[in-house]
């Protein structure tokens, strides 16, 4: 599951109807691993008769991990 999620508070500054936003972003928030499809090669590297190993590893990621971005807006 990949989750996106987003906060923000607008604060009213007491001079000239200035406000400043505070927004915080975030995508993939829970931080689940999201794999691509495993190496399904059949043979050794040595030939007939050698034990299979790796044979099922999963060596890439089709979603980054967690990423979170803070900005401000100042609105005058």
């Amino acid at each position: 599951n990949y989750f996106n999620m987003s906060g923000g508070k607008t604060f009213s500054m007491p001079w000239e109807n200035i406000q400043l936003q505070i927004r915080c972003d975030a995508s993939n928030v829970f931080n689940h691993p999201s794999f691509g499809n495993p190496n399904t090669n059949l043979g050794g590297s040595n030939g007939v008769g050698t034990p299979y190993t790796n044979t099922a590893v999963i060596n890439s990621t089709t979603e980054g991990g967690r990423n979170l971005q803070l900005g401000a807006h100042l609105t005058f």
